[in-house]
């Protein structure tokens, strides 16, 4: 028995039970802010109780998540910023084998204000260009962009979307694959390449092919550069062959479709000459202008002209319109511009389809229109 002042004129004795006080029975003495001058003893905290075999296994379950959760993500970074993510396949041989090679043509423009900044690029248009080396004919069927359409597992928007949506969200291959699959399921083709370019690369390319010519087939004015267009036949730079296919035309001419018909017109030409042209003279027509931020193609220079020779100095060209498979609707959504869009007649895009099979001929095919005296060119469409 042991004991220790308390205060003046008090005694507290402590007592240990079977021995003497051990030094681990106490802790530090702790400050009274009541009695100063005390010193009290407080017993150490009891060991903290073992987690149970069911938090161990929690515990473990949660690193394990997180760990591989670490490695998906740093794959994923990995895979979606390597080149070869970002690469769109090349089948262009298996189309030479099958007799028809499809290569689609994608036209960016910069987004003019109010909408844009001038900086900021959109899809001004998509043509699907289709050629058949055994009797030299190529067809374009141009297809809106403002087409209303499913964009993969993205949901509804317009085609025009897809390169952006392709580009932000890491789809393989980026804007030009998801544009590619999305006309792929539209009209039931395969797509065997790709030409992406923006009106400094056409002009650039226009340019350096020496201007091309082209027949007007009805007048018309481009308010923009207040230029006007008359009947007949016109060669163009490449400055002038963007006028010709400006949206910012007055009156008949300023129709979605009447535009397709031009672009349709300068392809042609284009196309013309670059078949006409020696290897070199193509090459420098098709390089990516300084000016130019987007253009890109995954045809390489062999295969550029091994389509050119297949289609040859006198081959034909076949000018196809879907303006009577679509109906125009107005949208209205929270991620798509509001306004004026197209839609498949009756929701059904087999008929696209029909038409995208057999612009080469078949039962579906119909003349519409003839084509420019000045070329061997014809327009066709199914019924």
């Amino acid at each position: 028995m042991s004991g220790i002042s308390d205060a003046p004129g008090t005694t507290r004795t402590l007592s240990h039970f079977g021995g003497p006080l051990r030094s681990s029975d106490f802790a530090v003495p702790a400050y009274s802010r009541l009695h100063p001058d005390t010193l009290t003893f407080r017993r150490p905290p009891s060991e903290k109780p073992a987690p149970t075999k069911v938090q161990s296994a929690v515990e473990l379950t949660l690193f394990a998540v997180f760990g591989i959760s670490l490695i998906v993500a740093a794959i994923a970074f990995f895979t979606v910023n390597s080149p070869s993510h970002r690469e769109v396949p090349n089948s262009v041989a298996a189309g030479l084998a099958a007799g028809r090679v499809n290569v689609l043509v994608i036209g960016m423009t910069k987004v003019p204000p109010p909408d844009g900044d001038g900086i900021e690029m959109m899809t001004d248009s998509v043509m699907l260009l289709s050629l058949r080396p055994g009797s030299h004919e190529l067809a374009m069927m141009p297809i809106p962009p403002d087409l209303w359409i499913r964009l993969g597992h993205f949901g509804m928007h317009r085609l025009a979307s897809a390169q952006a949506i392709g580009e932000a969200s890491g789809y393989p291959g980026e804007g030009p694959a998801l544009t590619i699959d999305t006309v792929k399921a539209a009209t039931g083709q395969p797509i065997h390449a790709f030409i992406r370019m923006d009106d400094a690369a056409l002009q650039s390319a226009i340019d350096s092919l020496g201007g091309v010519d082209v027949v007007v087939q009805k007048r018309f004015y481009e308010r923009h550069a207040r230029k006007r267009f008359t009947r007949g036949l016109t060669h163009l730079d490449g400055k002038n062959a963007l006028l010709f296919t400006s949206p910012y035309v007055s009156g008949p001419q300023g129709d979605r479709f009447a535009r397709e018909a031009r672009q349709q017109q300068l392809f042609a030409a284009i196309l013309k000459t670059l078949s006409r042209s020696t290897s070199g003279m193509r090459a420098r027509a098709l390089a990516v202008p300084p000016a130019s931020t987007i253009s890109a193609t995954n045809l390489t220079r062999l295969q550029l002209d091994q389509l050119c020779a297949a289609l040859g100095d006198g081959g034909s060209f076949r000018y196809v319109s879907l303006k009577p498979f679509v109906d125009q609707i107005e949208v209205q959504s929270f991620s798509e511009k509001a306004g004026a869009a197209f839609t498949p007649r009756g929701g059904d895009f087999r008929r696209i389809r029909a038409v995208a099979g057999s612009v080469f001929g078949g039962p579906a095919q119909v003349a519409l229109q003839s084509a420019p005296k000045s070329s061997t060119a014809s327009m066709v469409a199914a019924r």
